[in-house]
């Protein structure tokens, strides 16, 4: 390839880079804010949460659903709700049946065992914006409740835990009309009195004694596990007490239409 075809491509590309960029700024700077002050917004969102590695839960899609009550232009409080079901890391429960006498000989024989389980997660949160047009970047945190459900089949009756959970981060807003708009942000979510432990359907029968060595150990448990949370969520904002669609001139008199005359 020559440089003049490489100087071209670049060219290319600038000219590319450029018209979004313009395109973006024609979109977010001569609108107004996509919320207002008391109004309600709900907003479904996808995505997918990211385990901490001592979690011993692998990556997994999730579901939310935020509601929120924008006391004004800037700050909203509301409530949000996470549901996901990962698969455990079978290779960090690891259980042994051995058959035989072991001082004439034996055959041991070792298992993952892993396992699906349900995360439900709920909270009450405070979000921060500024906004910028149709483009507003914001900030949020909040703090509820979380609760595991096992596998009923995998652990021969109904398990789990519980425990308090908190959340930080932040992310922004692109609005498409008055009432409606997507939503990209990152949250950490933090799960306190966190039972790795109890994800092991063996409950630590079993384990392996023999050869430790040709097997990686787990990583430490911890008792509170950071977990990353990417959600892409749709904004709607209803039209129930927010006043946009009343008349102007409030005068009921003003909407009769005149009397006939004889």
């Amino acid at each position: 390839m020559t440089n003049a075809t490489i100087q071209s491509f670049r060219r290319r590309g600038q000219r590319i880079g450029f018209a979004a960029i313009t395109a973006l700024l024609t979109l977010t700077l001569p609108a107004a804010a996509q919320t207002g002050e008391r109004e309600f917004s709900v907003l479904p969102r996808v995505g997918a949460m990211d385990f901490d590695r001592a979690s011993s839960l692998r990556t997994a899609p999730f579901l939310g659903l935020d509601a929120e009550y924008h006391i004004n232009r800037f700050f909203g409080i509301g409530t949000a709700v996470h549901v996901a079901r990962p698969n455990t890391r079978a290779e960090d429960f690891l259980t042994t049946l051995t058959f035989g006498i072991p001082t004439s000989g034996d055959t041991t024989f070792f298992f993952q065992t892993g396992q699906a389980i349900t995360l439900l997660e709920g909270g009450l949160l405070g979000a921060l914006r500024y906004p910028l047009g149709r483009f507003t970047p914001f900030i949020t945190g909040g703090a509820g409740y979380y609760r595991t459900f096992l596998d009923p089949q995998t652990n021969r009756g109904a398990r789990g835990w519980d425990g308090a959970s908190y959340s930080y981060g932040g992310g922004f807003a692109i609005q498409f009309s008055e009432r409606s708009g997507i939503q990209l942000d990152v949250r950490n979510l933090v799960l306190t009195d966190y039972e790795r432990n109890s994800l092991e359907p063996s409950l630590g029968r079993n384990p392996n004694i023999f050869f430790e060595e040709d097997f990686a150990l787990p990583p430490e448990g911890k008792s509170s596990v950071n977990n990353l949370v990417l959600s892409l969520g749709f904004r709607y904002v209803p039209n129930v007490g927010s006043g946009r669609d009343t008349p102007v001139d409030s005068d009921p008199t003003q909407n009769q239409r005149p009397a006939a005359k004889r």
